[in-house]
């Protein structure tokens, strides 16, 4: 099965438009009231299907030998508002190739959650391809729907003093059986085409991660990929094995390889899983980046563009009075301000609060050093919250926030 995904062309929307509402129409709208099928033809007329191309929108259509077979919108990078298949298509596999081909380019823009709207009769789908639940199913203006969300387990840091991008099973140790695999296999790849700091670019990541998913398909339970790294002109995997010579995944990535400069490593642990503990599993400061990113994509998500500084709350956590009041002495000189602060069993718990955008960017900046400044005291930042600061919402807002979702 050969399918091509590329960005939509103004000459293809009317054909779009055409499988959109016919699959809707089979699929989806059994499960809205009138109003709701109603909104949803609002959301994808031919003015309002054009209008959002020139803003927030992304719009990719799939074939199978020159027949128009599936179509995904997203938006703001992060949001599945539209998927849907051909009628005389289903069941071969199209959603599932859409979905992983927006992942990837997604994984190349440093997105680490995406979230859909799901229509009661795809929740199934996306759980299967490892969404899971933001919020029960709700109905507004007669349209059900279940909100939720995949994480790309992501984060950026640095090696050696160069950039790096590591990605990760954050809980690959489900099942009592992978207790078995203890032996750890490096496959470093060098780079084709670097960017010029060392990562992939656009183009190339996309072919490793056909590569990367060719790989993990071709090898059986006895390995267990955890994690890669891409730093410095090379992409390193990292595999769990009961296997002590390694010569399955030699054979494999022999197969899909051969473009490639490759080798292959057995890393020797002091104890188990330390590799993956000590140097994959991201850091302090590094998970709550990972949360600061969640947390900007929510307010986004809730209308908030984020051009507005505003009070921001942050909580730290400490064992002694001590090492509370010198960490409230040097963030005040900052101009952090304390809010509240409770002592429980010996436990001291402090919120405090600063003006700051919060921008992925700037936000990153003001946990880092929160948790840089709570660590030398002995305490233990817990992460933010802040208001939502969003315009009145209009009519076309509205139907925004309402896209439908199909498989």
């Amino acid at each position: 099965m050969n399918i091509n995904i590329n960005p939509l062309s103004s000459n293809e929307i009317d054909s779009v438009i055409q499988l959109i509402k016919e699959s809707f129409d089979t699929q989806v709208s059994p499960w809205y009231t009138p109003e709701g099928v109603q909104e949803f033809y609002k959301y994808i007329d031919l003015k309002a299907f054009k209008g959002r191309q020139f803003k927030d929108h992304e719009v990719y259509a799939a074939y199978m030998n020159d027949s128009l077979v599936g179509v995904i919108e997203i938006r703001n990078n992060n949001h599945i508002s539209m998927l849907f298949i051909n009628n005389d298509f289903r069941g071969q596999g199209i959603g599932t190739t859409l979905i992983q081909y927006i992942v990837n380019i997604l994984r190349v823009q440093d997105i680490r959650t995406i979230t859909v709207n799901s229509s009661p009769n795809s929740v199934d789908f996306y759980k299967n391809m490892g969404f899971s639940y933001i919020e029960e199913e709700k109905t507004i203006d007669g349209i059900r729907f279940t909100q939720m969300k995949l994480e790309i387990n992501t984060h950026f840091t640095s090696i050696d003093d160069k950039p790096a991008s590591i990605l990760l099973d954050l809980e690959p140790w489900v099942n009592s059986s992978d207790e078995m695999l203890i032996h750890l296999y490096r496959l470093s790849v060098t780079l084709n085409e670097p960017n010029e700091n060392g990562l992939t670019s656009n183009m190339e990541a996309s072919i490793l991660y056909d590569i990367e998913d060719s790989i993990h398909d071709s090898l059986d339970s006895n390995y267990m990929f955890v994690g890669r790294i891409t730093a410095d002109g090379k992409r390193d995997f990292f595999y769990y094995t009961d296997h002590v010579d390694g010569s399955k995944l030699e054979n494999i990535a022999e197969k899909f390889l051969e473009n490639y400069k490759y080798s292959i490593n057995c890393i020797e642990e002091q104890k188990p899983r330390a590799f993956y503990h000590e140097f994959l599993y991201p850091n302090k400061s590094e998970w709550h980046r990972m949360g600061n990113r969640e947390l900007v994509d929510k307010l986004i998500e809730l209308g908030d563009n984020l051009e507005k500084s505003r009070s921001v709350n942050h909580w730290i956590y400490f064992s002694s009075e001590e090492s509370c009041n010198y960490f409230k002495e040097k963030v005040q000189k900052d101009r952090f301000q304390i809010e509240d602060q409770v002592i429980q069993d010996d436990k001291y718990s402090l919120r405090i609060s600063r003006n700051d955008f919060v921008q992925l960017h700037a936000i990153n900046e003001v946990t880092d050093y929160l948790v840089s400044v709570a660590q030398q005291f002995h305490g233990d930042y817990d992460g933010w919250e802040t208001q939502v600061i969003k315009e009145q919402e209009g009519f076309s807002n509205r139907l925004k926030r309402l896209f439908k979702s199909k498989k």
